[in-house]
């Protein structure tokens, strides 16, 4: 979860000190702290998301609770 927090940080802080590789920057620069907030409410189930053109909830906030399979399914849609 700490790497998680990390990460999250690194989209969330301006001016992060961070170098990454160039194209790893590429895809960085394209993340808003609005779509990351999105994501994280998509997930915990505060806000409804569409799965397969239907829509559905995912309050799921453990990879191992029962919403898992059906987030799994979102984020890859998402991707």
């Amino acid at each position: 979860m700490k790497s998680v927090s990390i990460i999250l940080v690194c989209f969330l802080a301006p001016g992060a000190a961070v170098e990454f590789d160039p194209d790893i920057a590429t895809v960085i620069a394209r993340v808003s702290p609005d779509s990351v907030e999105h994501f994280i409410a998509s997930l915990s189930g505060e806000i409804g998301v569409t799965i397969e053109g239907q829509p559905d909830s995912l309050p799921c906030r453990f990879a191992y609770s029962p919403g898992g399979l059906r987030a799994a399914l979102w984020i890859a849609e998402q991707m």
